[in-house]
């Protein structure tokens, strides 16, 4: 199923084109509703309920009332002119000011709201109207016909702010994402908050009234904004991260709230709780439903699930917020905690945060910094919930109850907190780099080829990082340690003897991969490739060195020693000094100096010095080859080492052994070499002889060629020794 539905039948518009129409748009809601709240009678004052009517917190001196009334003031009726010529006082109330009439707890309220709103805004224009105050003073007060501009409340324009900024958001998100249904929701959603927004920014910082039947078409259209809003803002979490099936939800979401507003309208119900309340309480379950399914999607899917965490934590951290400040008090007959103007900051904290997780934006920072948000709310509101709750249930006094609060809070609350963050968000724990770094330095530091090294760090990043893939890149080598597909791989540079490698899926694809990560595996890069520079450079001064001390031996000893070579006199003088200059020669190339020869030349060579020296004693030699040496090449470690061993075994055999025979089995394997060499001397036990320092030599250097000795009786001459030497072609 893929990611997003695209349009059907939808030509993309260019995002300039679109982000011009919703910008007008929302320059349109906010011109009419100033428009709309100048064109109101205004007296010049601030009004806030009290309990004998309403009390004047300020006055403006430019307005009507400066002079005539004070802070302080409580007006407590209106002289009404009845049409027969006589007079009456309306009394006023503390709901004539109220911000919100959702805020009402019945219908009958409702009705009896606009009604009050009507007659005092009759009272207002045109003429004189006559306020009594609770002193019993009668003040006659002419309110100007247009209420200026400038005295409109920061309040006003903070709520259309905060409309204008959701509706840039959201629709800056479709501009950019217009294949997607999800983004399309997204758009309209915002194109009902500003609807809601545009409403209840005039009617919540009216001064005192404003025409009835105007008061109660925005508070209509407030409710159809709510459709768009929330039917649309709820059918986001189907269709993102990935559609949850083709059910066309966000239909049915519209023509599930358009049935409430619509019923809302006729006032079927006799509480706005379940006119009003209910339906927002019924979004918040369905919130739930679909955030459960889209979990359930999301598995083995850590980018989705990275987008759905940071959706998830923005929706219900502003739905927490909205419900337990203002809605749920509401409901329960209490007053609101927040004024709406908070509200609607709330709504702009959901949108920023649904915005960034339907474009998927830097995931792999979203998806470690969301664990981190929750803990730290519900770290405050824990604290809160407790000294609340110890006030009101134990009646302890505040002081102690806070203190009784951080008591169980430090000792209780943060232990099991840190055990659920271990738990729950192993991939954003910061990797324990000081227990593995003495296993680093030990593989950084201990002998061994470049590609050794090389698979112990694929091996180090399998064991840290759990990937489901881990793979050579088959990109371009990148610069530095990568994060790369919004996550869900990690690419790290090439190390010498090895290639640049791509990690995919962390912790089992059950996360992203995060900055954590980086810096962990840049530093553990930076160990290993230190490591190999320091291994090279200290292998090319040591082939420095070696060459130089082969060139001093070459031009000097081995120049002396060809001239003894040609003056000696004597045969014996001259035979010491060829055997010197070749031995001389061996030296050399072992120090590095020449390109090593073939194995079947080595061979070759050490078969015939090996007849020379028999035949110079009457020992015949028998040689044997099995296996085919072509292109196997000895290091110039193995080519001395082997020449070395066979010299002091033919000396063995020549001093010791009483021998007439020597036989020599060479089998070459896939990777190793053996040797097995034979006389028919005086034998005898092995585990009897006393070492001296040829046997010592000769296991010496087996050793270092990495391979194994021993020695048997001839099982094929009624007497003598048998040597088997093997060690692998591939030691160094």
């Amino acid at each position: 199923m893929p990611e997003h539905q695209p349009a059907t039948g939808a030509q993309p518009h260019s995002p300039k084109r679109i982000i011009t129409l919703g910008l007008l748009f929302a320059l349109a809601g906010i011109v009419i509703s100033a428009d709309l709240a100048t064109h109101t009678p205004w007296l010049g004052v601030d009004l806030v309920p009290d309990q004998a009517g309403l009390r004047v917190t300020g006055v403006d001196r430019n307005g009507p009332a400066s002079g005539r009334l004070r802070p302080g003031d409580i007006l407590v009726a209106i002289v009404e002119q009845a049409p027969d010529a006589t007079t009456r006082r309306f009394k006023l109330r503390a709901m004539d000011v109220m911000e919100d009439p959702y805020d009402l707890g019945r219908y009958a309220e409702f009705r009896e709201f606009f009604q009050r709103q009507a007659r005092i805004y009759r009272q207002l224009q045109p003429g004189p109207v006559t306020f009594v105050l609770a002193d019993g003073r009668e003040i006659r007060l002419q309110a100007a016909p247009r209420r200026p501009l400038s005295s409109l409340p920061f309040l006003f324009w903070f709520q259309l702010g905060c409309g204008f900024l959701s509706l840039m958001i959201g629709v800056g998100v479709f501009a950019f994402r217009q294949e997607q249904t999800a983004t399309r929701c997204f758009a309209l959603s915002a194109i009902g908050l500003m609807i809601i927004v545009s409403a209840a920014a005039m009617y919540s910082t009216r001064e005192l009234a404003i025409d009835g039947r105007l008061f109660y078409w925005l508070t209509l259209a407030n409710q159809y904004g709510t459709v768009l809003f929330v039917g649309l803002g709820t059918a986001v979490l189907w269709y993102s991260p990935r559609r949850l099936s083709p059910l066309p939800m966000a239909t049915i979401m519209v023509a599930l709230y358009s049935l409430f507003a619509l019923l809302h309208t006729l006032q079927v119900w006799d509480s706005l709780n379940v006119g009003i309340r209910l339906p927002i309480f019924l979004f918040v379950a369905l919130l739930v439903v679909f955030s459960i399914l889209s979990w359930r999607d999301s598995r083995r899917r850590p980018a989705s699930r990275a987008a759905l965490k940071w959706m998830l934590y923005t929706w219900f951290t502003g739905i927490l917020l909205f419900l337990g400040l203002r809605l749920v008090p509401v409901s329960l007959g209490f007053e609101s905690l927040i004024p709406q103007a908070a509200a609607w900051l709330v709504l702009v904290f959901i949108y920023v945060g649904v915005a960034l997780g339907i474009t998927r934006y830097r995931l792999f920072n979203l998806d470690r910094w969301v664990l981190r948000a929750w803990f730290w709310i519900f770290s405050g509101l824990a604290v809160i919930g407790l000294d609340i709750g110890l006030v009101s249930l134990l009646d302890i006094d505040t002081p102690l109850a806070t203190a009784i609060a951080l008591a169980i809070t430090g000792w209780i609350y943060f232990p099991v907190r840190q055990a659920l963050w271990a738990r729950l968000a192993p991939g954003l724990r910061r990797i324990d780099f000081e227990n593995l770094f003495p296993e680093i330095l030990e593989m950084t530091l201990s002998p061994g080829r470049d590609d050794e090294l090389f698979d112990k760090w694929r091996d180090m990043l399998r064991r840290v990082f759990k990937p489901v893939e881990l793979e050579v890149c088959a990109q371009q080598e990148p610069d530095g340690v990568q994060i790369v597909r919004n996550g869900i791989a990690l690419r790290v540079p090439a190390l010498p003897g090895g290639a640049a490698l791509e990690l995919s899926g962390a912790e089992h694809a059950g996360r992203l991969f995060n900055p954590n990560d980086v810096r962990f595996a840049s530093a553990v890069w930076g160990l290993f490739n230190h490591a190999v520079q320091f291994r090279l450079a200290l292998e090319r001064g040591a082939h420095e060195e070696r060459q130089r001390i082969a060139r001093d031996l070459h031009d000097d000893v081995a120049a002396r020693l060809l001239t003894l070579v040609h003056r000696a006199d004597d045969a014996g003088y001259e035979k010491l000094a060829r055997q010197a200059l070749a031995a001389l020669r061996d030296t050399i190339y072992t120090l590095g100096a020449q390109e090593p020869p073939p194995l079947e030349d080595v061979l070759a060579d050490m078969r015939h010095e090996i007849q020379q020296r028999l035949e110079a004693v009457d020992i015949r030699l028998g040689w044997h080859m099995d296996g085919e040496p072509r292109g196997v090449v000895l290091n110039p470690r193995q080519h001395i080492n082997l020449q070395r061993i066979m010299q002091e075994l033919v000396s063995n055999t020549i001093h010791h052994a009483r021998a007439t025979t020597f036989d020599v089995r060479v089998r070459l394997g896939p990777d190793n070499i053996h040797i097995r060499a034979c006389d028919n001397g005086i034998g005898g036990d092995a585990e009897q002889w006393t070492p001296g320092k040829g046997l010592n030599n000769i296991r010496n250097r087996v050793v270092e060629l990495g391979g194994t000795v021993d020695w048997q009786t001839n099982d094929t001459q009624p007497s003598g020794c048998c040597a088997n030497l093997s060690f692998p072609l591939s030691a160094r």
